[in-house]
């Protein structure tokens, strides 16, 4: 990797045919700009001048990296002024639950950016528990889920139900009941656990994964019982109930939070704006 100050005395001295008058220029002694030349010729393995008794003219090696020498003098200033433009109110750093980032918040993102092209928003998807932690770290605003007075603008209920597979209603019926489970921080399956163990149904981890199509696919296959949102219930799986031995389930609140001092930053408070008008109802169950 070539020196970017040696480059500056390399192309001082082409321009000014003269190492005193590019010494001047530089603000350096004659010496120290003879002495910059030399490593760079070292590091090349060719002389760039020849030196005359009063002026230096370029070498053919030297013509030829002078150019290259200008072109990587104009990227590094090029790439100084970008990242100099650039602060941190230009970036957005957004947290998001799995499912809500993979359906209804693409489309308000591509919006978001076509109207303010200048930002950049930086998404993590993680479980609420982590997404409420990193509020305020490394998250400006997150919408994940929680429960009511739990702080923020509430946006939406959803309907959490029991779900099992088209094909083997069989599963439904076995004791201890098999989970599919996501990480322990998962909301509704700290619901579900919570709610077999308060009817006094026997449940045994049947099938673990970290995402939302996996764990459908093990249950429409008939690995497992799951908990769900009911907006998120598709095709090969049987919604279950009280009729088929499984306790009623709460309702999951749908939150966006702010993280203090970024969330009143104009372009923060506009992206929450419009997460708020695609998934803020009458915060009526959705699904019902």
């Amino acid at each position: 990797m070539f020196n970017i100050a040696l480059l500056r005395t390399f192309v001082a001295v082409a321009e000014n045919g003269s190492f005193t008058r590019a010494g001047s220029e530089l603000f350096r002694s004659q010496s120290a700009i003879s002495m910059q030349v030399r490593k760079l010729e070292e590091e090349l393995g060719a002389p760039l001048f020849t030196r005359g008794m009063a002026t230096v003219e370029l070498t053919a090696p030297g013509e030829v990296m002078l150019s290259y020498a200008r072109q990587i003098l104009s990227l590094v200033s090029e790439a100084k002024s970008a990242v100099a433009n650039v602060s941190n109110e230009d970036v957005i750093r957004f947290g998001c639950i799995e499912d809500y980032a993979s359906r209804l918040v693409p489309g308000v993102l591509l919006e978001f950016w076509r109207q303010n092209p200048t930002f950049k928003v930086v998404t993590s998807i993680a479980e609420p528990a982590d997404l409420a932690q990193r509020l305020g770290r490394d998250l400006d605003l997150v919408l994940m889920a929680g429960v009511a007075g739990g702080g923020g603008k509430l946006l939406r209920r959803e309907r959490l139900c029991w779900v099992g597979s088209e094909d083997a209603p069989e599963v439904a019926r076995m004791r201890p009941v098999p989970l599919a489970l996501r990480p322990e921080n998962c909301l509704p399956c700290q619901y579900g656990r919570s709610a077999l163990d308060a009817a006094g149904i026997p449940w045994v981890r049947a099938y673990s994964a970290s995402g939302i199509s996996s764990l459908h696919a093990a249950i429409a296959d008939g690995l497992a019982i799951g908990v769900f949102k009911r907006s998120l219930v598709g095709p090969g799986l049987r919604i279950l109930d009280e009729n088929d031995g499984f306790p009623p389930l709460p309702d999951l609140d749908i939150l966006l939070k702010y993280a203090p001092r970024r969330g009143d930053l104009p372009a923060v408070t506009e992206l929450g704006r419009r997460l708020s008008l695609t998934l803020a109802g009458d915060l009526r169950v959705a699904a019902n």
